[in-house]
Order: C-alpha cells, then structure tokens, then sequence
C-alpha cells in the first residue's frame, strides 16, 4: 500500500514539472522569434531598420548616413555616398542598395546596385530649383535600413558686370552698380565688394551684403592714383568675381589725367599748361591712363643733394585700364616743364638755371634737357618711365658783409 502511494504522488509531481517546462519554453520561443523595428533620429535624417529575423539583444542594430553637399546648382553632378554601419563588419552575403532622388531626370526609376561593401556612392543632379530629397536604402539578409538627405539646389550666378565711372577725382563720390545674370538665377544674391584704397593692397575696405540681381556700392578715396574693385556675387548654387579699375587724379590744379592708346598716343597737359607731356604712337601696347600728382614733399628716403632746392614736385604714373601698373614705355615720351618767378625765387638763387631730376628707385638723376630762362621753361625732356620728377635749383643763401667805419 505505501509503495502504491508513493508511485502515484512521484508520477503527480513529474506532471507538474513538465507542465512548468513547457510554459517557460514557449514564453521563450513566443519572446525571441517577435520581428524587431528600430528608430535612429538626427539632425538631418531618419533612419529606420526593421528585420525579420531573430536578434541577439547585445548586438547593435545597423545604422545609415548619407554624406554628400547640403546645396547645389542646377545641372552639375555631386557626389553622395550612403554608409552603413553595422554589427557585420564583413558581410557573407551582399548588400543591395537602392537610391532615389525626387527631381533628379536620371532617377524617375530607382537606382539599384549590389555589392558587399558597407558603402555606396552615386553621382546625381537636378535640373531645376528647390529643396530635394534624396533617399537611400540598403538591405541585408538581417535587416533594412533606409536614410534621407535634404539638398537645396539653385539656379547659380554665370556672369558679374560692375557698372561705374573709369576715372574721376579725389574726394568725390562714386556709385557702382553690380549686375549678375541670368535673370532668372536664384535669388538672394550675396555681394562681396573689396576695395583696395592703393596699388600696393595693404589697405583694404570691405564690405558684404545681400541683395537681388543687383546691388549699389558708394565709395570715396581720398588717394590720387588706381583704385581697384574687386567682387563676388554668389547664391548656394555657385559664385562669380569681376574687378573695376578707378583711375583717381587731385583737383585741379595738382592734377590731371589722360587716357592713352597704342595707335593714337595722347597727350597729358595740366590745367594751368604748365606741364606737358607728349606719348607718341606706340608708346604703350594697349590702352592705358596716365595720371599726373603735384607732391607735397619728398617721400622718406628720396633726400636730394645738398644744397638743391625743389620749384616742382609732381609723380607721373601709368596703369592699364585693368589697374596694372606700367613702369616703361615701349618708346620715350617727350615733357615740357614751364616754372615762374615766385617759384624760383622763393626756393633758389638769382642763378636762374634750373635742371630736372627723376627718381631712379635708390636715387635722384639728371634728366638731361634744355632750359630756356628767357621763357622759364625747361623741355625736350625724354623720359621712358613712370616715376618721381624734381625741377630743382641752387638754394639761396643770403650773404652778410660787415660794415668797417674807419
């Protein structure tokens, strides 16, 4: 009797183990074989994996980014390049990507490619305006990801024109219209104006700000000589640059200009006719402008010898209209310099024989010429080169002779 009764309670509890067994083997099986979906947020992108397949929770579910230009212009191809970032770092099976980019003309179908590398690159453009979207996938044998890029794309800027005086005076203002085209290129338009306020560029003004298709820009110098405009007008899609030359000379009567060509010469007279210079044809091998300076004083390091006095300081400087400097002739301009009496003899002795200097770069030399007191004029002066000129004369010393009573 009691070996029947420990039969029967020993195949009891057998029962109501196998039963607890069962039950925690199906939570299992119920737990481990649900389909997972996972969602990476950021800034710019969305991505989204979801798999069909059991996964170990340890692992890391694979993420996407798609590297590329945030703006664009229309009809040029860009690059982007879709990266997967996964727990395979060495697939068995392929990758298939597939790409798509609403607006692009190549891609009303999807691009489709299958490799086993964990990225991809492809190259797209769109050939109108707006806000693009570019979305991209790859799918695994454990999972699919899918990432989006936003792209802003314009239609760019091709051509920039600066609309201004080429020459004018010290002291004054200027205005300066800037033009960009086509007309129907993306707007607003950002304008970037540099001015160089002398020809060796170690000043500099700038200034930056955002417009339509045009913009104005007011200046005034107060430095004879070129002044040189730079500027850039630029949208996401691209940018241009032009440059405007200024040609400044001083209110008369310190100074004067004259346009200058290959074929034709010129000749650069000062208001009060005081000073004449004639270019022959040829003297410069593309159109040029010459500008005349009354000086102040010397600049440091050009002393004059001892014992010279200065009736006229004045600076002759040539550019290309482009703004660059022309140091030579190609043949010898002729000058004709007129002095008067206050100016002799304010600085120099009764000895009324002047004679003409230029600077050479590291000293003052004698311009050989002839002089004419008669009519106070110095001429047939041939100078191949822009630079400094001096007509000088003796100084005047007063001499004291003591007075003897006897």
């Amino acid at each position: 009797m009691k070996t029947h009764t420990f039969l029967f309670l020993a195949s009891i509890a057998a029962a109501f183990c196998l039963l607890l067994i069962l039950h925690w083997s199906s939570a299992v099986s119920a737990a481990s074989f649900n389909p997972i979906t996972h969602s990476v947020h950021s800034t710019e992108r969305v991505n989204q994996y979801h798999s069909d397949k059991p996964i170990d929770g340890t692992r890391v579910p694979f993420q996407a980014t798609i590297d590329g230009p945030h703006a664009g212009g229309v009809e040029q191809t860009y690059p982007f390049t879709l990266t997967v970032t996964s727990f395979i770092t060495d697939p068995k099976t392929p990758l298939i990507y597939t790409w798509y980019a609403d607006g692009d003309p190549a891609m009303q179908a999807p691009s489709v490619n299958t490799t086993y590398s964990l990225s991809t690159t492809i190259g797209m453009s769109w050939d109108q305006p707006g806000t693009h979207t570019i979305t991209a996938t790859a799918r695994h044998a454990t999972g699919t990801i899918t990432a989006t890029k936003r792209v802003t794309i314009s239609i760019p800027p091709n051509n920039l024109r600066i609309s201004g005086p080429l020459t004018g005076t010290t002291g004054a203002d200027y205005d300066f219209v800037a033009m960009v085209s086509p007309g129907d290129a993306t707007t607003p338009i950002t304008y970037s104006w540099k001015v160089h306020s002398d020809q060796s560029l170690q000043r500099q003004f700038v200034t930056t700000r955002t417009a339509s298709l045009s913009d104005t820009f007011r200046m005034v110098w107060e430095t004879s000589g070129v002044q040189v405009i730079t500027l850039t007008a630029a949208n996401p899609g691209g940018a241009v640059h032009t440059s405007h030359a200024l040609f400044l000379r001083k209110p008369a009567p310190d100074g004067a200009l004259q346009h200058i060509t290959p074929e034709q010469g010129g000749i650069l007279v000062t208001t009060d006719g005081n000073i004449q210079i004639h270019f022959p044809p040829g003297a410069v091998t593309e159109d040029a402008i010459a500008i005349f300076t009354r000086l102040d004083q010397l600049e440091d390091g050009q002393a004059l010898r001892s014992g010279l006095g200065i009736l006229q300081l004045f600076r002759l400087e040539l550019y290309a209209l482009d703004g660059t400097p022309i140091e030579r002739l190609e043949r010898s301009a002729e000058m004709t310099v007129y002095y008067t009496e206050e100016e002799w003899y304010t600085c120099c002795t009764s000895y009324p024989v002047p004679s003409m200097r230029f600077w050479a770069g590291r000293t003052w030399l004698v311009l050989p010429s002839d002089v004419d007191t008669q009519h106070m004029r110095v001429d047939n002066m041939r100078i191949g080169r822009a630079t400094d000129f001096a007509l000088v004369g003796q100084l005047q010393f007063d001499v004291f002779v003591p007075l003897i009573w006897r």
